[in-house]
């Protein structure tokens, strides 16, 4: 494990909460705002909501435990402890409550609908993110073919992924034992560092990615060959480190690791 600093960890938890906010954060800030609207208006929710969750906050967002427990974790579910959405809709039904006026209610309900709308993004817009179902496990089909060629070779394989389909192989099967990604892998801080470290990279460092796998007992490695990258070069570096060639799935190739002679 890396050494413990306060400026290391807080800026991974900051890291944490950005990714699970979103860009920009003006839901959490109005969620703030709706706590300190409670806090002050409302007695009741003060002590049974607000009260314990200014215990949980110093307990979830706190360098020392997020270093030493809630790293090797799944750091960002935490964050349902703190519920921002409930906070919203609290603070709306308190405040509705105060108005008299049928129409005072419904404008307030819909100005707090509108701003959030406004605000938020609407993810079944994103193309990036959903897309028309492929298969009956609702995963892109290249993860299947993928994975499928892969199975096909070894029924029980340690495969490393240099992209996003280390986070679906584990809807499709429970065999396949990666470094990194969701379901049925070490899944450590050391690893998840390295894979941060591959994804950021722009050409990306070959060397490292096959060199990791030969040094961590990694039986495959699936790349996906960019544009600028060659062909020859990216064979080359792997037989460097003792893969050959197993097959390719358009831009992706699959390499296995040479048995012993």
């Amino acid at each position: 494990m890396a050494e413990f600093t306060w400026q290391g960890a807080w800026n991974e938890i900051l890291e944490e909460i950005h990714t699970y906010t979103g860009e920009p954060a003006v839901i959490l800030f109005i969620a703030l705002a709706a706590a300190v609207y409670l806090m002050i208006m409302n007695r009741d929710v003060r002590t049974k909501i607000l009260v314990p969750l200014l215990i949980l906050i110093p307990v979830v967002i706190n360098p020392p435990l997020y270093h030493y427990v809630y790293r090797d974790l799944r750091y960002w579910r935490f964050f349902w402890l703190l519920p921002q959405s409930c906070l919203i809709a609290m603070a709306l039904n308190d405040l509705c409550r105060r108005f008299r006026q049928p129409w005072l209610k419904c404008l307030c309900l819909a100005v707090t609908a509108a701003g959030i709308v406004l605000v938020g993004t609407n993810v079944y817009l994103r193309e990036d993110k959903y897309s028309p179902t492929a298969n009956p496990y609702k995963i892109l089909q290249r993860t299947i073919d993928i994975s499928d060629i892969i199975l096909a070779d070894d029924p029980h394989p340690r495969v490393v992924f240099d992209n996003k389909v280390c986070f679906e192989t584990r809807e499709y099967s429970g065999e396949i034992i990666q470094p990194w990604g969701r379901h049925g892998m070490t899944d450590s801080a050391e690893a998840r560092a390295f894979y941060y470290e591959m994804i950021s990279q722009t050409p990306k460092d070959r060397e490292a990615l096959f060199a990791y796998a030969e040094q961590n007992g990694y039986t495959y490695v699936s790349c996906r060959k960019h544009q600028e990258e060659k062909a020859k070069e990216l064979k080359k570096t792997a037989k460097a480190h003792g893969y050959e060639l197993l097959d390719t799935w358009e831009k992706y190739f699959i390499f296995r690791k040479k048995p012993a002679v």
